[in-house]
């Protein structure tokens, strides 16, 4: 049997991220092969005294300086204690339901790394240019000429490319065996940049369907929710004309509107909720509509035909956010379903058309991911 390591990001506090490092781990084991994500941290180790002179520093900063809040990127509430529930959740779907390797590999370690058949870059914004600065991992630069370099539906996190990082891109992506991005804006610009295909696949988390999701969706404790019967808000980011839409919906419908908790805000909503992904699915299942401002919020009502609405989680007009959805929402014909600066309601989606592109794309995306497993049986 095959052995595969996976590289993408698999251990965030994100229900987008574990669950596609989940699907994608589903779908590469349907072919007989086996697969584990690549632990890895950036850090190098430090000597002791360097351990020491680090504290040290760190800790003259602490008591000189004001701490740096930096906004929707600041996650340290995470491990406070209010997020003790959800933080739980996390660490038990990753521990329980993704394989990753028994080594902690970092930048020193990874040429060592040989006990693979191949190596894959994953998903998620693994090419994107703010990621690849902090981690180069994802280029591969470290794997053996001998050995494959895959990849399956990474993303660049916009479709504005500059012309400097499509030149590191056009270097670092030469070296890969297969190509495939999970948007077709950018498979078009890189085929045409490096002179080979570059395919466009799904999302890792469409290529499981609904009955597949199914299998591992816990439905949530709350025994007040009823199936189509409450408004549900996933929503990243802060903004409050997101909430407003929700809640107005909410008495247009007379349901209820429920908020999972993503950041310390949403817990003074009335109604909010810490998921587990698992239980995340089934929210999502048995919404009546979602309100969002997520990529993967938005393809999950499209893979369970839930209704929703979509936003982008940042004020900035020129935010990436906006690219990511607006791409996922043409892909499927449903750019009716973006909200952002708007307050008016749209009919209910018909969901034939959307699941007809959804088989196609899934078609095809299975053929892709077929091939790179072959090629490696070779």
């Amino acid at each position: 049997m095959k052995k595969i390591a996976i590289v993408a990001p698999y251990k965030q506090y994100n229900y987008g991220t574990v669950l596609q490092a989940y699907a994608l781990q589903q779908a590469v084991d349907r072919y007989g092969c086996s697969s584990e994500y690549l632990n890895f941290t950036n850090a190098v180790p430090l000597s002791l005294w360097k351990r020491v002179i680090k504290k040290i520093v760190s800790y003259i900063k602490h008591i000189t300086k004001e701490p740096v809040i930096s906004g929707l990127d600041d996650y340290s509430f995470f491990s406070s204690p209010e997020f003790e529930e959800f933080s739980k959740g996390f660490d038990h779907f990753i521990k329980t339901r993704i394989r990753e390797s028994s080594i902690n590999y970092n930048p020193l370690t990874l040429p060592s790394c040989t006990e693979y058949d191949a190596y894959m870059v994953g998903s998620d914004q693994t090419w994107g240019e703010a990621r690849t600065k902090k981690n180069p991992i994802y280029f591969l630069d470290y794997v053996n000429e001998h050995y494959s370099r895959l990849s399956y539906a990474p993303s660049l996190g916009s479709t504005h490319i500059s012309k400097v990082y499509l030149q590191i891109l056009k270097s670092k992506l030469s070296k890969f065996n297969s190509l495939s991005c999970r948007e077709m804006t950018n498979c078009k610009l890189l085929s045409e940049e490096l002179g080979r295909k570059v395919t466009f696949v799904l999302d890792p988390t469409l290529l499981l369907n609904a009955n597949d999701w199914n299998k591992i969706a816990e439905c949530h404790p709350n025994t007040g929710l009823k199936e189509k019967k409450y408004i549900l808000c996933y929503i990243l980011g802060e903004k409050q004309s997101i909430s407003d839409y929700a809640e107005k919906l909410g008495r247009i419908k007379e349901l209820p509107v429920y908020y999972i908790v993503t950041r310390p805000i949403y817990l003074h909503k009335e109604r909010h909720i810490f998921a587990t992904p698992e239980s995340f699915l089934s929210l999502i299942r048995d919404a009546h509509t979602v309100i969002t401002d997520s990529f993967h919020g938005s393809i999950f009502c499209i893979n369970y035909n839930t209704q929703f609405y979509s936003f982008t989680k940042r004020e900035e007009e020129n935010s990436i956010d906006n690219d990511r959805i607006m791409e996922v929402l043409n892909t499927f014909h449903l750019l009716n379903r973006y909200k952002d600066g708007k307050t008016d309601y749209e009919s209910d989606i018909n969901f034939v058309e959307t699941n007809r592109l959804l088989e196609d794309y899934r078609r095809s995306s299975e053929q892709y991911l077929n091939g790179i497993m072959k090629d490696i049986e070779k």
